[in-house]
């Protein structure tokens, strides 16, 4: 929701820009952020409604909840998980396409055109589609996919071909999950490598973090060079104070 909510920005920002100070506001996008909030916290509660504890099994399915569950399951993770990047690359290909339009007509005027941080912003929002969109397939998928007889022996599990073909797909699904919850960590890189301003941000603080712990190493080296000076300083006076009090 937050990845829809900034390319949303990006769009009225680049496609209509007489708007951008109507609404592209602080004061709006934290009123959105909080509606989004709202909406996945309550998504997520229905849960409650749908699971229960059991003393043997531990969590199972509520009674006459399971049907539910699956009509729900497909809902939600179609809309939260399909819709949504489906919105966000229709977004992206309108800012491309204005973007490439607002280039051509800024070179045939002899203008630079400077979208730095659209660029950024572009490779993120399309990173996140095409990581989510698989593992959302793949999730919505496993009611559909299915298990052997659970009364069979353990060491025939991997002969059956029930159970081998479940198998395997819990196998695709964790790789293709695992890469989709890389998008989590490599926005930094994203950042890093197609934003000039944030590289720049970074490298301005890690220069100041290092200038300041340099800074703080000089002042304790001088200040241990003060101290040891000084007790010299006094060890010689003390010396000279008793070599002088014998002639006195």
């Amino acid at each position: 929701m937050l990845v829809l909510g900034f390319t949303t920005e990006r769009y009225i920002a680049v496609c209509h820009p007489f708007v951008k100070e109507k609404y592209c506001t602080v004061r709006r996008a934290v009123i959105v952020i909080f509606c989004m909030l709202g909406l996945s916290v309550t998504l997520g509660l229905v849960q409650v409604y749908v699971w229960a504890y059991h003393d043997v099994f531990g969590c199972v399915f509520r009674p006459g909840a399971e049907d539910f569950h699956e009509g729900w399951t497909w809902v939600t993770e179609m809309i939260i998980f399909l819709l949504i990047p489906l919105a966000c690359l229709v977004l992206n290909v309108l800012v491309i396409r204005e973007i490439k339009r607002l280039s051509t007509e800024s070179a045939a005027h002899g203008q630079a055109s400077n979208p730095a941080s659209t660029t950024t912003l572009l490779c993120v929002s399309f990173y996140f589609i095409f990581t989510l969109l698989p593992a959302t397939i793949v999730y919505a998928i496993q009611q559909s996919v299915p298990q052997g007889e659970s009364s069979l022996p353990l060491d025939q599990w991997s002969k059956n071909p029930v159970w081998k073909g479940y198998f395997n797909y819990l196998t695709v699904r964790k790789v293709v999950e695992e890469i989709c919850l890389s998008n989590y960590a490599t926005y930094f890189i994203i950042y890093y490598v197609t934003g000039p301003y944030f590289r720049r941000s970074v490298k301005q603080m890690f220069k100041c973090f290092f200038t300041k712990q340099k800074r703080t190493r000089g002042m304790t080296s001088d200040y241990n060079m003060s101290v040891t000076n000084g007790r010299h300083g006094c060890t010689e006076t003390v010396i000279l104070n008793d070599m002088e009090s014998p002639s006195e």
